[in-house]
């Protein structure tokens, strides 16, 4: 508090308390301590702008994707699933190259505002398209339609 915000007894609610608890850091020892503490605001600042801007790119990293058909119903054991392909919205944008999901990879598929996140398997992975297996019920075709979605590589996720 007094280093900081140049605080006192009054200040503090401490009192006397406060005097006697700062009382053995001089002039110099105030000084030091306050170039140092304004370092780490700094660097926790530069900081917090690297993470916002990397994690924009990251963001932008994946394309857009719309959902292209419902190719086919398919039985996993008991349970319906449907087959969805989904394509890049630009098609000049490579998925391949900007995800690096591959057939076989965990991945999720997130609606572009993040209101869904969709574990599920990559089925097959083309340039501009992705094909997963998405279990009957789990969304609702219209609402896989009217979205655009992103796709991430899963880190260790659920299937279901």
């Amino acid at each position: 508090h007094k280093l900081i915000e140049g605080g006192d007894s009054t200040s503090s609610g401490l009192g006397s308390d406060f005097d006697k608890i700062v009382s053995h850091m001089s002039p110099s020892h105030v000084q030091y301590f306050q170039k140092w503490y304004n370092a780490l605001v700094l660097e926790e600042k530069h900081s917090m702008k690297r993470d916002a801007s990397d994690q924009f790119r990251r963001s932008r990293a994946s394309p857009l994707l719309q959902l292209a058909e419902l190719k086919a119903s398919v039985s996993q054991g008991e349970k319906a699933s449907y087959m969805f392909k989904f394509e890049t919205i630009d098609k000049e944008v490579n998925l391949l190259a900007l995800t690096g999901v591959k057939t076989g990879d965990r991945i999720q598929l997130r609606s572009e505002d993040l209101s869904y996140q969709i574990n599920c398997k990559a089925q097959s992975v083309g340039t501009n398209d992705v094909e997963v297996c998405l279990p009957q019920g789990r969304i609702e075709p219209n609402v896989l339609r009217r979205t655009k979605w992103t796709i991430v590589k899963s880190q260790g996720s659920t299937l279901f």
